[in-house]
């Protein structure tokens, strides 16, 4: 049944593809031989990461864009629906109940890291690089964070 789904809506498969893909193919294929050659000053704001960038990862990316778009907005709005039945029969002025305010606070978590997932962050290790910038900023440059 998906065999014969995907034979008769191939064409507008391809479109879909070409349409959300093909930028981003083009701008790859475009940087695929980049030289770096800038002056030594700007060498700190040079991209140098081109070899990185993946045709078939764009697939990933920009193929499914509208539906991870949708489930994105689906989320948000699942926490206000959840929160509308939550507090329902509460009466304004009273102090909101315990459990009421777990239920939307649990479920609040839940989707907003279902819904950074969703947006493509995936959560990793933070590594801080001591680099010294004097040579590029100047000697008066301190570090700030």
């Amino acid at each position: 049944m998906l065999i014969q789904l995907l034979k008769d809506n191939l064409l507008w498969l391809i479109i879909w593809i070409i349409l959300n893909c093909g930028p981003a193919w083009y701008v790859i294929y475009k940087h695929k031989n980049t030289q770096n050659d800038v002056e030594s000053r700007f060498k700190p704001f040079v991209r140098n990461d081109y070899q990185n960038w993946s045709y078939l990862t764009i697939l990933w990316t920009h193929f499914f864009f509208l539906p991870r778009f949708a489930a994105g907005w689906l989320l948000f709005g699942s926490v206000v629906l959840l929160a509308k039945v939550v507090f329902l029969f509460h009466e304004q002025g009273q102090p909101k109940q315990r459990w009421q305010c777990f239920i939307t606070r649990t479920y609040a978590r839940w989707a907003c890291a279902a819904f950074a997932l969703v947006c493509g962050y995936f959560p990793m290790k933070l590594q801080r690089m001591d680099v010294d910038y004097k040579k590029w900023l100047g000697p008066d440059y301190k570090l700030s964070y």
